[in-house]
């Protein structure tokens, strides 16, 4: 059974474990990492739903943009 992942100590990590340079670092790849998923749903939102015309496509498409 799956048991949940006590994370409290990340936050303190974060503050006195990493230095401003690491912090950065680690701020910029996960911004970018959020820019191409937005990037990739909008794609898919914007292209794919268009030339799909069965709804059990538009339903995946629109399941893969939520998730």
């Amino acid at each position: 059974m799956p048991e949940e992942i006590d994370l409290s100590a990340d936050v303190q990590h974060w503050d006195t474990g990493l230095s401003l340079e690491d912090q950065t670092t680690v701020a910029w790849a996960l911004s970018f990492l959020n820019m191409t998923e937005f990037i990739s749903k909008e794609n898919l939102n914007t292209r794919m739903l268009e030339d799909v015309a069965l709804p059990e496509g538009k339903f995946f498409f629109r399941l893969q943009i939520i998730l």
